[in-house]
Parts: structure tokens; C-alpha cells; sequence
């Protein structure tokens, strides 16, 4: 086989379809002047239908081989002399008018087209295809960003199917709470009841025993009176008369209290619970106050109770303690060490990942010293860290030997203080892995997890956000009014606020992104309208006051302090 035939034989399989139609897959003839495969109703009904195809020469593709070696033409090699003017018939175009976009023939150049920008005709043809395939890559990039779309919204249909049956479960749920408080409700009421019953009876008794009595010493008074009356002896008539006292009062009390009657509550007012729009109010940025420290940027963000905090940087690769001063702070003697994430215990105790090390360790920067825990992963290298409220530990880990190409599935994993594993997240429900690298993590109060997860080397990132059992909720891969090709998505650190939202931080663009406890975009803040530029790292301490790591612009890094998170 030829180098022509086996060039041709290798367009027709990548050709597929009629080039025409792309319909039919049966192909059989060849434009060579077009360069087109077609099928056979194309090259029959189609193609002479072109006004410019009169004189084109189509072929069997079983010759177009021979046919290039015998006339020396190469594929796909256009000819531009017998292209018809549309204006002057039996005229040849000549050339190519850039100004009106068309092909003309002399005469339209001599008549209308003399100043115009006039181009050869191979020349224009090459702008054209330019400009077709700007606007084939135009429309190519619409329809990847529709295919994105339609994929965000088969994610959100997901995930408020998710939230629709957590809600759901989370009803019924608190109506068997309800309902187990109207029991105990009904029991106590009962009870109330009964004692009522008791009460009511033992008076009762009471009464009639007393009532008892006093008939009896009645009817005996009764009888003795009887006796006297029958008697003959005037003597004891008159002996009894002497001794004659007043009858004691009979009083038998009647009116007890009633057995309380039933009140049925209102069940209009019943709180069973209401559902609420996840989107919350409009939060506003507004610093309370700011610090410089002298480091090229807070990469890493620890906030003390004492108001004191552990502050990373990554140009340095060194962890210090700063203590606020005014509108400074303080820096204690620091500790070098290649450090990915930190976090700390209530008890101010820090906890850090160190670059490809199985155990967390331990840092005294203080005493610059570092000490390992029993806090480990291996045989992967620790990446995430996140101490929870109730001082559980939750680590992010994968293989060692870099991030990139991605070695095997990362993997998020919850200790007890003791350092025993407790849960182990690595695979979804379908066994596909859930992360690829996970840097950094947080929790929220019902529990739910939210991890960024890092999947590029060129740090693009997502919020992968799961429940407690594992399961995910959402997967966050930025704001599509924000987030795009030019200004894509790289997360850089996350935290749980006060009210409960996570909040992340997006040092490329300026932003910060807050979700739900579920993982939905509540709202995008641009932290630039309040003077915080590239904000690096985020922190929440125990009093809920919010921070805001910077890197080093015009003057040193910044510690922000801002409210109403």
C-alpha cells in the first residue's frame, strides 16, 4: 500500500460519518476539492446542490488514492480557480474582499470593491477557516460549560434528594419525640387523675365512717330513750332528765372536691417544628481589628482562648506563637518544619502534620521543641488535621512520595484521644474513592464533616462534605459567577463559624465561600471591599471570634478580626 493510500485509508476511519450529513456511516465517495467524505445520497442530492461544487471532482474512496498520485495533488489541497462569482455570471472570483467578507470576481473590483481591503483567495479562505474554528472553540467551550451546568445541576438534584430525605427523617423523627412527650404528658396527667381518684375516695371513707359512728351513738341514745319512756319508775325519769344533754351536731360533710375535668390543649399551638430556607440572611464583613506580624503570610492559623495564636508560614517553613501588642503582635522563638496543617486542643496544645510523616506531632515552639504523638496514619503521610469540639481527631492522609500524580485514594480517618482509629472514610457507596487529597478538614455541631480536597498540582480543589456516617451530602467545586476557566477554584482553608456555616477561603480570587452545614452555597464575600487581600488561612476560636490570615502585600502579613460570623 501506498503512503497516499494509507493516508487516505487512515481519514476514512477517523472520519466515521458522512462529512456531510454526519449521519451515515457508510462511506463511499470523496470531494477532492472539498477534501469531504460523503455518503452515497450526499454525493448524489447534497454536494451538486453546492453553487461552488459544479466543478469539483468526486471520487471513490477506493481510488481517491490513485487519483492524488496520478494528478499529484495532495489531500485535502483546494483549488481556488474555478470558484464561480455570485454576482457576474461566467466569472471566476479572483479575489478576496476582507472589508465585505466575500469572493469577487474583477469586475465586482472594478465596480464596488476597488479600496477595499482585498486579499488572495487562499489567503481569505485561511481567515475564514480561522475564524470558523475560533467559533467552533466558541461554541465547543458553551457546550463544555453546558455539559459542567447540566452536571451541577444532576450534583444538586442529588444532594437535595440527600437533604429531602435527612429533612424527612429529621420529621418524623421529632414526631416520635413528640409523641413520646404527649405520652408521658398523658401518663402524667393520668397519674394526676388518679391521685385525684384516691384522694377524692379516702375522703369519702372518711366521711362515712364518721357519719357511721355518729349513727350509732345515736340510735344508742335512741334506745335508752325508748326505755325510759316505757318505764313506771318516776325515779330514774327524772334522775336521766337531770343529765340530759344537748344532742351533738350531726354533720356529715357532703361537698368534697370534684374530680378535675379534662382540658384539651391547643393543637393549633402545638411547636412540632417549621421549615426554613437553608439560605441564610446576607452577612456583611466588617473587621473589628487587624494585626501585622512580620512573616510573608499566615498560612496557617490557630487562635488561642488567651487571644495569643499559632501563626504558619510556608516560605519560611517555621511556627511561632504571636502574642497581640497594640496593632502588632508579639512573636515568640520559632520552630522550622515542613508543616502541612495544625490544629489544637481546648487546652491550647497544638496538634500538626508534618510533609510525608506517618504521625502527628506535637509543637512547643515556646521551647522550640517537637515531640511525636501516638497519632498516627501509616503507613500513608498525614495531611488534614482537625481537633473536634468533643476532642476527637480527624486526619486527612495519603501514600507518600508527593501529591501528584495521585498514588491511591485518600483517606479521612477519626481517632479518639488516645490515637485508636475510630472511622475510616475512603470509598463512597459505589466504591469510587472519596478523595484525592485532603488538606484540610472541619466539622460541624449535627456532626457533618467538610473537607477540601485538593485535585490538581495546581491546587484546584473541592468541598467534599459527608455526615457521620461517610455518606456525602454535597461536593462544592466553587461559584460558577466566580469561579471558571480564568479564575478557577482553589480553596485554601476552611472553618466552622458560629452560626454554624463553613466558611472558606479563596486566597486567588479574594473570596470567601459559605455553605451550609449540608454543603449549599449560601453566599460569596469579597473580602477585597474590606481591605483583606489573598486571605490565606481561617480560624474560630471557643468564643467564636472569627480570623483572617493574610500573605505580605505592600506592607508585612496580616491577623484579621472580624464579627457577625
Amino acid at each position: 500500500m501506498s503512503t497516499a493510500q494509507s493516508a487516505v485509508k487512515m481519514e476514512i476511519q477517523a472520519a466515521l460519518t458522512c462529512e456531510i450529513c454526519e449521519n451515515d456511516r457508510k462511506l463511499k465517495w470523496k470531494c477532492i476539492d472539498c477534501g469531504r467524505f460523503m455518503c452515497q445520497r450526499c454525493r448524489d442530492v447534497v454536494h451538486p446542490k453546492w453553487p461552488s461544487a459544479q466543478d469539483h471532482t468526486v471520487v471513490n474512496i477506493k481510488d481517491v488514492g490513485r487519483k492524488q498520485k496520478m494528478t499529484g495533488t495532495e489531500p485535502h489541497k483546494l483549488d481556488f480557480t474555478k470558484l464561480k462569482c455570485s454576482k457576474h455570471a461566467g466569472q471566476n472570483s479572483c479575489l478576496f474582499c476582507n472589508s465585505c467578507g466575500k469572493l469577487v470576481c474583477a469586475t465586482c473590483v472594478a465596480k464596488t470593491h476597488k479600496k477595499h481591503d482585498l486579499l488572495e483567495i487562499s489567503e481569505g479562505y485561511e481567515n475564514r477557516i480561522e475564524s470558523i474554528k475560533n467559533e467552533q472553540k466558541t461554541i465547543g467551550k458553551k457546550i463544555k460549560f453546558l455539559i459542567a451546568a447540566t452536571k451541577k445541576l444532576e450534583e444538586r438534584k442529588t444532594c437535595e434528594q440527600s437533604t429531602y430525605e435527612k429533612v424527612k427523617q429529621e420529621v418524623f423523627n421529632f414526631e416520635r419525640v413528640l409523641v413520646e412527650q404527649i405520652k408521658q404528658r398523658t401518663n402524667q396527667i393520668v397519674t394526676e387523675l388518679d391521685q385525684s381518684l384516691k384522694t377524692f375516695k379516702e375522703l369519702v371513707v372518711k366521711e362515712e365512717r364518721e357519719a357511721k359512728r355518729k349513727e350509732r351513738t345515736l340510735k344508742e341514745k335512741r334506745d335508752e330513750l325508748v326505755q325510759l319512756t316505757e318505764t313506771r319508775n318516776a325515779q330514774e325519769v327524772f334522775s336521766f332528765s337531770e343529765s340530759l344533754e344537748p344532742t351533738f351536731e350531726v354533720n356529715v360533710k357532703t361537698s368534697l372536691q370534684h374530680i378535675p375535668i379534662f382540658c384539651p390543649g391547643d393543637l393549633s399551638n402545638i411547636e412540632h417544628g417549621r421549615l426554613e430556607n437553608s439560605i441564610s440572611k446576607d452577612i456583611k464583613l466588617h473587621v473589628v481589628t487587624q494585626f501585622t506580624i512580620d512573616t510573608e503570610a499566615v498560612n496557617d492559623l490557630v487562635s488561642c482562648p488567651d487571644g495569643s495564636f499559632w501563626v504558619y508560614n510556608d516560605t519560611s517553613r517555621q511556627v511561632q506563637k504571636a502574642i497581640p501588642d497594640g496593632d502588632t503582635v508579639k512573636v515568640l522563638p520559632n520552630v522550622k518544619l515542613d508543616m502541612i496543617d495544625m490544629s489544637s486542643f481546648s487546652n491550647g496544645e497544638i496538634l500538626a502534620s508534618i510533609l510525608e510523616s506517618s504521625n502527628l506531632v506535637y509543637i512547643q515552639p515556646d521551647k522550640q521543641k517537637v515531640q511525636n504523638s501516638n497519632f498516627s496514619v501509616s503507613p500513608l503521610a498525614t495531611l488534614a488535621v482537625h481537633i473536634t469540639r468533643d476532642e476527637k481527631v480527624i486526619v486527612g492522609a495519603a501514600e507518600k512520595g508527593g501529591w501528584f500524580p495521585i498514588q491511591g485514594p485518600g483517606q479521612l480517618i477519626i481517632m479518639d484521644q488516645t490515637g485508636r482509629w475510630r472511622k475510616l472514610f475512603e470509598v463512597d457507596n459505589k466504591n469510587r474513592p472519596l478523595f484525592s487529597v485532603p488538606v484540610r478538614v472541619t466539622t460541624s455541631s449535627n456532626s457533618n464533616i467538610a473537607v477540601i480536597d485538593v485535585i490538581s498540582n495546581d491546587l484546584l480543589g473541592r468541598i467534599i462534605v459527608l455526615d457521620d456516617g461517610g455518606k456525602v451530602l454535597n461536593i462544592y467545586t466553587g461559584n460558577p459567577e466566580i469561579n471558571n476557566e480564568h479564575c478557577p477554584f482553589r480553596p485554601m482553608d476552611i472553618v466552622t463559624s458560629q452560626s454554624d456555616s463553613f466558611v472558606i477561603a479563596e486566597s486567588y480570587n479574594y473570596f470567601l465561600h459559605i455553605l451550609s452545614s449540608t454543603g449549599i452555597l449560601m453566599q460569596c464575600l469579597d473580602t477585597k471591599k474590606v481591605g483583606i487581600e489573598q486571605p490565606k488561612s481561617l480560624s474560630v476560636d471557643y468564643n467564636g471570634h472569627f480570623y483572617i490570615g493574610s500573605e505580605k502585600t505592600k506592607q508585612k502579613a496580616k491577623i484579621f478580626v472580624l464579627e457577625n460570623f
